[in-house]
């Protein structure tokens, strides 16, 4: 702690739920243990979540009475800068993108896109999100906004010009919890071929798909189609699950069910198994801010073959342990690099690791807890 801040600060979170535990959640999360682990009084405001050890959690429930998601958004973002305002913070930080914060954690692409077509920018929710997102970056308004990605961040930094000196791009919050490298050997690799009938010479792919549409798990079945040797892994659905029923169909269509295996949702050690068990991450998403999937396959040894568009596709590259696949997306040119990776999977992995244990992809929940602390 620098020697301004002072010794304990009263600190304010408003995210909208905190269950089930995605990406944002767990950056929240994470960020509120480390400022209580350095003294600090931790608040979080939210519409859906549990006890906390030593942080209080207050719930605004007034959100769930609305219908419609931009709605509970509008009406969780009125609460929360009212509870925020009221509590006599020393800090505040906002998880989505509304005013009356000292922070926002910006975990999304910009919302008041001028280049939206005209049916999409009359619409109630484009609306909503839009004016939430101008008062933050107002010229009157004070918000600090931590971006995750230079290229997410670009587009604020061009419309909003008088707030771009607002915008800090954090360093990566990869967890190190998440880092484990010496689970990929080959009795791991075999364990879950084997229980899947898997052939040890297989080329496997590996999804992670909680939202199949977004990260382009249709693209990666019908790349599948063009390889007839590959076998698919998905992890985060199953094939029961409403939002995989059309990936479902696609895959009985194509004739490559019998290789696409749902392995729903896993974590801990189940999902480093199922990295040392792949040769590939197959991440074709069709829009993504970050990517952490990306960085946590690379520092594991399992290279990564993922769009341009994701925020953190430049960590392939730098790693040498994958391929990008630049826009407009292309099917042939996506199956082709995934089996080109896969010929070359050796090499790639053991780049990704010394990648990960070289390249400084660990310490963004640190640095963005300073930036607290000091009010930078």
């Amino acid at each position: 702690m620098s020697s301004g801040t002072p010794k304990s600060l009263s600190i304010a979170l408003a995210i909208f739920r905190l269950h089930p535990r995605g990406g944002l959640e767990d950056n929240c999360l994470r960020i509120a243990v480390e400022l209580r682990s350095r003294g600090h009084k931790v608040t979080i405001f939210t519409v859906i979540g549990t006890p906390l050890p030593r942080i209080e959690v207050i719930l605004l429930p007034n959100a769930t009475t609305r219908r419609t998601n931009h709605k509970r958004m509008q009406t969780f973002a009125s609460d929360a800068s009212e509870a925020v305002a009221l509590g006599n913070f020393d800090r505040s930080v906002a998880f989505q993108t509304m005013p009356g914060f000292d922070f926002l954690f910006l975990a999304d692409n910009i919302r008041n896109d001028i280049a939206a077509p005209f049916w999409r920018k009359i619409s109630s929710r484009y609306r909503t999100f839009a004016a939430l997102e101008r008062q933050v970056f107002s010229p009157s308004n004070r918000t600090r906004v931590i971006g995750l990605a230079s290229q997410q961040m670009r587009p604020f930094e061009t419309l909003y010009q008088p707030a771009a000196g607002r915008i800090r791009i954090a360093p990566p919050t990869v967890s190190r919890q998440k880092h484990c490298p010496e689970s990929r050997t080959k009795q791991s690799r075999a364990r879950l071929r084997n229980a899947l009938g898997i052939d040890a010479a297989a080329p496997v792919w590996l999804s992670l798909s909680l939202m199949p549409k977004v990260k382009g798990l249709d693209r990666t079945v019908e790349a599948l189609a063009l390889s007839r040797h590959a076998q698919l892994l998905v992890v985060g659905v199953e094939a029961s699950d409403k939002k995989a029923r059309q990936i479902v169909a696609q895959s009985k269509r194509l004739k490559v069910n019998n290789r696409v295996h749902w392995l729903g949702f896993l974590s801990g050690d189940q999902l480093f198994s199922a990295m040392a068990a792949s040769d590939v991450l197959a991440h074709p998403a069709r829009t993504e801010v970050t990517g952490a999937v990306i960085l946590e396959a690379l520092i594991n040894g399992l290279p990564v073959v993922a769009t341009s568009l994701c925020g953190f596709a430049h960590h392939i590259t730098k790693a040498n342990a994958g391929q990008i696949i630049e826009a407009p997306f292309n099917i042939d040119d996506y199956a082709e690099a995934l089996q080109n990776v896969c010929r070359n999977a050796a090499t790639l992995s053991t780049n990704g690791i010394h990648y990960g244990n070289t390249a400084p992809l660990f310490d963004g929940v640190k640095t963005i807890c300073e930036w607290i602390e000091q009010d930078i």
